[in-house]
């Protein structure tokens, strides 16, 4: 079984684990479950650290005020007009909305020039 479909199946059975720190996960599993759980993640445990560790969770807020669509995470914002091409604002296509939504989710310092 590899790390993801542990991760996986966990999570099906409402196991919910949390990368604390650098080596240490933490696990929250239904009554009478836990050390089954920690006997299946023991031998993992390096693999699942590295992989959560890359795994990022961000929410992306999106709300329309003074002409346009802002989008905002929990380090960063970006406005988009919302009438592109007037007055000279440039135009978007789905490339270019796809770019400020990864933009938007880049971890700071991250995907700006």
């Amino acid at each position: 079984m590899n790390t993801t479909s542990i991760i996986t199946e966990l999570s099906n059975v409402g196991v919910t684990l949390e990368v604390e720190g650098d080596d240490r996960i933490a696990i929250e599993a239904p009554a009478g479950t836990l050390a089954a759980v920690k006997d299946l993640v023991r031998p993992h445990k390096a693999q699942i650290i590295a992989l959560m560790q890359l795994w990022k969770v961000a929410t992306v807020y999106m709300e329309a005020y003074a002409g346009r669509l802002w989008l905002s995470s929990h380090e960063r914002a970006f406005g988009i007009p919302l009438d592109p091409g007037r007055n000279g604002t440039p135009t978007l296509d789905a490339q270019t909305v796809g770019a400020l939504l990864a933009w938007a989710l880049a971890p700071a310092g991250e995907g700006r020039a």
